[in-house]
């Protein structure tokens, strides 16, 4: 089975393709913020990054100039997303005056933000549940698990996006039908963005 398939139910799925598509460390995951990301035309910019100093944490700009880069990002990523911002929305009247506003794309339920090591270890537990290899989280930015994006998952297949992608701003019932659609209509991209090569985390 794939990974994307067996974890679609996961309130992190959006985490996985994410790195999946673009490349990113889990610390720049961790750290991204829905201010840094344009659905629009579909792009995300790494402008910061969540690192271990002993267990804490700490927010930090890119290690030098080349680290904050702006990446495309497929239509199955921006699907994915906006499916993740509706979640978020949907927690945050759940929790009402308890929800921490981070304007973190990757938390808890709560708003708060991620540790680094518990991104690796809630992949790693979502990949035994569902009875696959524990790999380390920068596995999934390896050419092999690109060619799955493109080829192995319905879930993950690019397909073409109808209308404005914009992050939600309210929660709403239901998803348009042309966002669950596996499909690919004659006008959509025929392939998906293929990360860079980037050492590990």
């Amino acid at each position: 089975m794939h990974f994307l398939d067996a974890t679609k139910a996961d309130r992190l799925h959006a985490l996985y393709l994410t790195a999946l598509a673009t490349g990113m460390r889990r610390g720049e995951l961790a750290g991204l913020r829905r201010s840094d990301i344009d659905l629009d035309p579909g792009k995300l910019t790494i402008a910061s990054a969540r690192v271990v100093v002993g267990y804490a944490v700490i927010e930090t700009g890119p290690k030098t100039a080349k680290g904050r880069r702006t990446i495309a990002i497929a239509p199955a990523v921006v699907d994915s997303l906006m499916s993740h911002g509706r979640r978020q929305l949907e927690e945050h009247m759940g929790w009402g005056p308890g929800w921490t506003d981070t304007g973190l794309v990757f938390t808890r339920e709560d708003g708060t933000g991620l540790h680094p090591q518990y991104v690796t270890w809630v992949f790693q537990r979502a990949a035994k549940q569902a009875g696959l290899p524990v790999l380390p989280l920068h596995a999934l930015r390896h050419g092999h698990a690109t060619a799955g994006l493109r080829q192995g998952s319905t879930s993950s297949r690019c397909h073409g996006v109808s209308g404005t992608a914009v992050w939600p701003s309210r929660v709403t019932s239901t998803a348009t039908s042309s966002r669950n659609s596996t499909a690919m209509p004659p006008t959509a991209p025929q392939t998906c963005y293929s990360p860079p090569r980037e050492r590990s985390d």
